[in-house]
């Protein structure tokens, strides 16, 4: 168990790999499982490094993505915030935080209702219910 445990904190910290020491144990396992013993906490271990891999692999294609969105926001000559459904920012450009006066890191994790208070002027040019952001259709002019 001590050994499992050890793996999901591996896991949860983004080292998606298994250590030598548990790869190895898993081999003793594997024999303990052939050898008519069935050990259930080497399948636990291994199921859980197979998770393990395919976070990381997950995690490499969201990585990819993520630079290719900031290389495309790099280029932009207008101001682009994006937000998540639940109104929060997520990806600030160079030009918005130009524009804002202030570095991404000061938006990131914000709500629009905290970027934008009441009285701001560019509030109400947002399409918010509440202190939601409501979807809207591309405008065209």
């Amino acid at each position: 168990m001590r050994d499992i445990s050890l793996q999901l904190d591996r896991i949860s910290a983004g080292q998606y790999d298994t250590p030598p020491r548990l790869q190895k144990l898993r081999g003793i396992f594997r024999l303990r499982r052939f050898g008519g013993g069935g050990d259930e906490l080497g399948l636990v271990s291994q199921k859980i490094s197979q998770v393990g891999q395919q976070l990381r692999g997950v995690h490499e294609i969201f990585s990819t993505m993520r630079e290719n969105l900031n290389s495309v926001m790099a280029g932009l000559e207008d101001g682009l915030l994006l937000f998540t459904r639940d109104a929060r920012a997520v990806m600030v450009s160079p030009a918005a935080e130009k524009f804002l006066g202030a570095p991404a890191s000061q938006f990131l994790g914000r709500r629009v209702t905290e970027i934008f208070p009441p009285g701001h002027p560019l509030r109400q040019a947002l399409h918010l219910e509440g202190d939601e952001l409501r979807e809207t259709a591309a405008e065209t002019e």
